[in-house]
């Protein structure tokens, strides 16, 4: 089931913050800019990843961690580049992404946690279309709790 709520992604009470990234180590506007003042330690393993591998290896990888604050963080990365206009957001690689999720929550055994996104993930800056990325989280959630967060 999806949700759509009003509010802060980074207040939402617990669960999954989920966030899509480039494959290129920066996190500098919009939602990634926030995750990257609120989980510091998460933004040094993503530098560190995409310095580590080629971008192309990066796409439809996700990187889920444990967080301080009792929540877990998720990078997903389903975009090769953060310049540019048109779509940076590369839908197969997206839904890998939403893949991996359901995948590492199995493994970890977290039940049914809410996975917290922002609203239309993957359209704003990253410039993809919502209605495609809407039907891929309709289509790899379906039976998991997921809501997006819309911020006013």
């Amino acid at each position: 089931m999806i949700e759509i709520r009003k509010g802060d992604l980074f207040r939402a009470p617990s669960g999954i913050i989920c966030h899509q990234v480039n494959c290129k180590g920066v996190m500098g506007r919009g939602v990634a800019k926030t995750f990257k003042e609120k989980y510091p330690y998460t933004f040094k393993l993503y530098t560190s990843f995409c310095r580590k591998y080629d971008p192309i290896e990066l796409l439809g990888k996700v990187m889920l961690l444990a967080e301080q604050d009792g929540k877990y963080s998720c990078c997903m990365f389903a975009q090769d580049d953060w310049r540019g206009h048109g779509c940076n957001t590369n839908y197969a690689a997206f839904k890998e992404c939403c893949e991996a999720i359901k995948q590492k929550i199995e493994r970890r055994q977290l039940g049914d946690i809410v996975i917290n996104m922002p609203y239309r993930i993957g359209a704003g800056l990253g410039g993809g279309d919502w209605q495609i990325i809407y039907s891929i989280l309709e289509e790899e959630f379906d039976g998991y709790n997921v809501v997006l967060w819309k911020l006013n």
